[in-house]
């Protein structure tokens, strides 16, 4: 896959832009007293196909990092995650993070984006425990005064938002969590798998079991038949949010959320 992005990406070296795009840096803009926001980004490093790549290596085994903004622009994230497909976080969407650049367009107006923190999300407990508490030393070190965190998974990944979470709220550190609920078809099931305890700024991604009905099609491109249902590709599918690609996706880029009942 890697490979073929690459060689789609050479056919455009020599064309002309469609659009150009002038990225603001994120130096502190002199003279302003403006709180320091960082976005910590939790990468899905859980073993084979579910692993992400920083310059060109697995993450797994790496402590949290401070990156500048521009270094996602670049590509230095890339996914190598190939389960969960709503909640996945491809390589486009680290490139074009909806949390940094939401950030990044009020940076010298009401806030300070002062970087992205880049985060493992291991297996074990005293592992996330490690990682969450580092997160909030860098935090401190840096200054920041508030947090945005996104993860990548399900139900592991929810504890390592919500420990980090704490983590950065025992230091004084604001923390805001996006979270893909899990709360049953009807959505009367505990929505998180691992809430935070301290922590309560969290922020709705929609549904993972929430019903959908998909049309039947003409043509379905990527095979015949659809195997979770074990039907042809191209009838009509009633299936759960979770089956389609980024349908709640962790960085915030669709538009599905939830709400209490009225």
């Amino acid at each position: 896959m890697l490979a073929l992005a690459a060689r789609l990406a050479e056919a455009a070296l020599d064309t002309e832009p469609d659009v150009v795009e002038h990225v603001p840096g994120s130096a502190p803009v002199a003279g302003l007293d403006l709180p320091r926001v960082v976005a910590v980004t939790n990468l899905q490093t859980q073993g084979a196909f579910k692993d992400v790549f920083v310059y060109g290596r697995s993450f797994r085994s790496s402590l949290p990092t401070f990156v500048d903004p521009g270094d996602l622009d670049d590509g230095a994230v890339v996914s190598g995650q190939f389960g969960h497909p709503g909640l996945k976080n491809p390589t486009y969407l680290h490139q074009n993070n909806p949390v940094v650049e939401a950030l990044r367009a009020r940076h010298g107006r009401d806030l300070m984006l002062a970087g992205v923190v880049l985060a493992p999300e291991p297996t074990d407990q005293a592992g996330k425990e490690l990682i969450s508490a580092h997160v909030a030393r860098l935090c401190v070190t840096a200054g920041v005064h508030a947090a945005v965190l996104t993860k990548e998974g399900g139900g592991n990944a929810d504890a390592d938002v919500a420990l980090k979470m704490d983590a950065l709220e025992d230091v004084g550190i604001t923390a805001v969590g996006l979270f893909g609920e899990m709360a049953g078809i009807d959505g009367t099931a505990p929505p998180i798998v691992v809430p935070p305890e301290r922590a309560t700024a969290m922020i709705s991604t929609g549904n993972y079991d929430a019903p959908l009905r998909l049309p039947a099609v003409a043509r379905a491109l990527g095979g015949a038949r659809f195997a979770l249902l074990d039907v042809a590709a191209t009838e009509a599918l009633d299936v759960p949010t979770a089956v389609v690609y980024c349908s709640l996706s962790p960085l915030g880029w669709g538009h599905l959320t939830c709400r209490e009942a009225a």
